[in-house]
């Protein structure tokens, strides 16, 4: 636990982003993560005029509304599943397809109506860093 140290006195976001800042991060990736976080942090601050350094919350409310965040991401996670079904390559025959392209050029299950990913396609969309809603 972080306590009346330099790190807690600055907020340890602001202590990572200025490190990784100084540290001149090489990686695109990372640098899009810091960014995602300073920019989430306005929005909090904006939406509930409070930081995460705000006293009147104790240990467990803190745990509880973790527990509510990853809950939240676990819906997120399964509403995604829902919509993704991995073509293998067995599928790519055009005898053999149970997908069409639609106008936008999207592979779409012709039984379920639902978009179709390759597997490398999966690993592109888990490293983009944005993905568009209507995917």
């Amino acid at each position: 636990m972080i306590k009346n140290n330099k790190h807690r006195r600055e907020g340890y976001y602001d202590y990572m982003l200025r490190r990784f800042k100084e540290e001149r991060v090489k990686d695109r990736h990372v640098e899009s993560v810091c960014d995602k976080f300073r920019s989430r942090m306005e929005v909090g601050y904006k939406k509930y005029g409070v930081t995460t350094e705000r006293d009147d919350i104790d240990l467990a409310g803190w745990l509880n509304h973790l527990q509510e965040e990853l809950m939240d991401a676990i819906v997120y996670i399964q509403r995604l599943k829902s919509e993704v079904e991995v073509v293998t390559i067995q599928d790519i025959d055009p005898a053999n397809r149970t997908w069409y392209y639609d106008g936008d050029g999207h592979k779409i299950d012709k039984e379920t109506g639902r978009r179709v990913y390759f597997k490398g396609e999966l690993d592109e969309l888990a490293n983009s860093t944005t993905v568009s809603s209507r995917d």
